[in-house]
């Protein structure tokens, strides 16, 4: 199998420096932990992010540089000579061995900007003073802190489970912040100053996250019986009555499923490799390699494949979907046209029961697969990403510059699992590889791909919903002008004459005839649309429903024209519950032919008027109406994005590139907004038989 794109989950520390003798329990402890993750998430790899501080970082750090499938990525505070100084000697020759391991990946963050200037911190306010950290030192701690929780999976703690939120940069600040989501002053202050920090915005949700903590007052204690047993799972809980998060700490005692039960990005995570895992060769270079470009390893090019994967998998669950969904239409006009002739043979009814059992066997399978939120939440990824690649190409890579700020504003539940996973995706392609670099002209080829994507779309569902729309009315009309036949007694009458009218013909008819008339209606129906005057379309609009009326009227007819064929059939069925009219001593052929023909346009009425809803679903359910708009919508907005750079193109002056740069990133937030009308219009329409 060639190299894949897979996702890394990553694994957050924060714990104690002084861990009171207990370090070989919390070693093992934290092996367990790591352990679990290997057991219940396979198929992806793991970065361990870890500051290196003495304590529990080097002991995690230690356990995992051997560990198969797994990475060291050491974020350090401060450059590497002052953050040093916090080290003694056994301490500094520990952090100096990991970081010359292979594959230690050491990453220093951007320095605080000053509040006073602006600027970056200087050496000379950042250096340890002999009378104890300074204000800006330990604002720099809680970057630190605040970067780990923001970014990991799934974040790991050493510290007494007691221990209050205090000293800044400290185990349980950092616990506290993940677990809320929320930043106080001092928080804010460091985010604030910081290059690499989620900006906050006033009205977002806080976007809070699980943690687990190894309880330092429970470690190597003889309650604890297993190495997991010291180990909480820390979640958020959101008190209804003020809106506020509060940490619900519950103790596993050694219980992995208690544990892992709400991982839910990591879940998510697991599945997306396994999906990436199961592409085949060929396919995989076709599909994604070709597509995202082999170039630098940069964080451009890991996004690009993430991106090109995400988008070959949803193609095929969008393919499985839309048959999931005909599928489910069709068995519903089955069950439905089976339900009726069960009203005169009752063991149609048994095989009713089984088309139900049918219908949920299908929607049952199509949900354990997941089809519907793949092919929603990947495609929502997919062009998120597509959106924050076009911005890096621009040059916007600073921490404001990132899709997940602005899609999915304030969402929470699955559609907030949609925008972690897509911060998810961004920071482990930041993280892990050199940083994007700037491809000025890539705008070029992305507005002109939008373009001829919506123009294909929009002339795509513009067909669908144009014929879907008229045939539903056509066929509810037509079941109408059925009825209203034999309402009238025109089908009866047609008895008396159908003899002089020969049977090549009427089978002829009973093909073109519905056929032909649809072809009209639709054809009244697109002029209806055109025409500028009120009066004009709504006469075009009668035609075409009269045009539909008089079709059922004409089926109607035929239905009649065959009946007498059935009339020998009725008498043998009698038995079966046909009516008395035709039993064999009817003194009527042409009473009983009578009966059945009315019979079987009631059933074809029935089954037409079941077909118009069944086609309603699968256009409903596929949101094709709401497509169309937002397709046209976007369209636009790219149209004129591509008129307005033109205007400009060469133009190389600070007003020019300034205004480019302006028209770049609104037509980025454009085509989030434009994307997430379409997964918040798909959400409203799940996937269910119609029963």
């Amino acid at each position: 199998m060639s190299d894949r794109a897979l996702a890394p989950i990553l694994v957050g520390i924060t714990g104690k420096r002084d861990l009171r003798g207990k370090d070989d329990a919390v070693r093992a402890a934290l092996i367990a932990c790591f352990d679990l993750l290997d057991e219940k998430f396979p198929a992806s790899p793991k970065i361990l992010l870890s500051g290196l501080a003495a304590g529990t970082d080097i002991i995690a750090a230690k356990a995992v540089v051997e560990r198969p499938n797994w990475r060291l990525v050491a974020a350090m505070p401060l450059p590497p000579d002052l953050y040093e100084q916090d080290f003694d000697q056994a301490q500094l020759a520990d952090l100096r061995l990991l970081l010359n391991k292979d594959g230690v990946r050491p990453l220093v963050l951007d320095l605080l900007r000053d509040p006073a200037t602006n600027q970056a911190y200087g050496r000379k306010a950042l250096a340890r003073s002999p009378n104890g950290p300074s204000t800006a030192r330990s604002d720099h701690y809680e970057q630190l802190g605040l970067y780990i929780a923001e970014r990991a999976t799934i974040l790991i703690g050493v510290m007494p489970a007691s221990e209050a939120p205090g000293k800044v940069g400290g185990t349980a600040r950092v616990l506290d912040f993940r677990v809320r989501g929320d930043a106080d002053d001092t928080a804010l202050r460091a985010i604030e100053g910081s290059e690499v920090l989620r900006q906050r915005q006033p009205l977002d949700w806080p976007e809070p996250g699980l943690a687990w903590l190894i309880d330092l007052d429970r470690v190597a204690t003889p309650q604890v019986t297993s190495a997991l047993g010291s180990v909480q799972l820390w979640r958020p809980r959101l008190l209804e009555a003020s809106g506020q998060i509060e940490v619900e700490k519950i103790s596993s005692y050694g219980c992995k499923e208690d544990l892992v039960r709400e991982l839910r990005l990591a879940a998510r995570i697991e599945a997306f490799n396994r999906r990436v895992i199961e592409i085949d060769d060929q396919r995989w270079e076709r599909e994604v390699e070709e597509r995202a470009g082999k170039d630098a390893d940069t964080a451009s090019s890991l996004l690009r494949r993430f991106r090109a994967a995400l988008a070959a998998i949803q193609g095929n669950d969008k393919l499985n979907l839309k048959v999931t969904a005909a599928t489910l239409s069709l068995l519903f006009v089955i069950a439905v046209t089976v339900l009726v002739i069960g009203s005169e043979f009752r063991m149609f009814l048994v095989l009713y029961l089984f088309i139900l059992l049918v219908s949920l066997l299908v929607f049952g399978f199509a949900r354990v697969r997941r089809w519907q939120q793949y092919t929603e939440d990947y495609r929502g990824l997919a062009e998120a990403l597509r959106v924050q690649l076009a911005w890096w190409d621009q040059g916007f890579v600073t921490a404001k510059d990132r899709v997940d700020r602005i899609y999915l504003f304030g969402a929470f539940g699955s559609l907030g699992l949609v925008r972690a996973a897509i911060r998810h995706l961004i920071d482990v392609a930041l993280l892990d590889n050199d940083p994007p670099t700037p491809s000025p002209d890539a705008e070029i080829g992305w507005i002109k791909g939008q373009i001829s994507y919506f123009t294909q779309r929009v002339k795509e569902r513009q067909l669908w919903m144009t014929l879907s729309d008229d045939l539903v009315w056509f066929l509810f009309v037509a079941s109408f002008g059925m009825a209203l036949a034999i309402v009238a007694e025109i089908s009866q009458k047609f008895l008396q004459v159908h003899p002089h009218i020969p049977r090549w013909l009427a089978a002829l008819l009973a093909t073109v005839v519905p056929l032909g008339m649809f072809w009209l209606s639709h054809s009244f129906s697109r002029l209806a649309r055109k025409q500028p005057h009120k009066s004009q379309r709504w006469l075009l609009k009668t035609l075409a429903l009269v045009t539909a009326g008089v079709t059922g009227g004409l089926l109607a007819l035929l239905v009649f024209y065959f009946a007498p064929s059935a009339v020998d059939a009725g008498r043998l069925l009698a038995s079966r519950g046909l009516p008395a009219a035709c039993a064999a001593d009817s003194p009527s052929a042409v009473e009983c032919a009578n009966i059945i023909g009315t019979k079987l346009v009631l059933i074809l009425a029935t089954v037409i008027t079941a077909i118009a809803g069944a086609l309603r679903f699968y256009v409903e359910t596929l949101a094709f109406e709401p497509e169309l708009h937002q397709y046209r919508e976007a369209l636009v907005i790219f149209q004129r994005a591509q008129t307005e750079l033109s205007k400009i193109e060469g133009d190389q002056s600070l007003h020019a590139r300034k205004r480019r740069a302006d028209i770049l990133m609104s037509l980025g937030e454009k085509a989030l907004a434009e994307n997430e009308a379409w997964i918040r219009a798909h959400r409203l329409r799940p996937l269910e038989p119609r029963l």
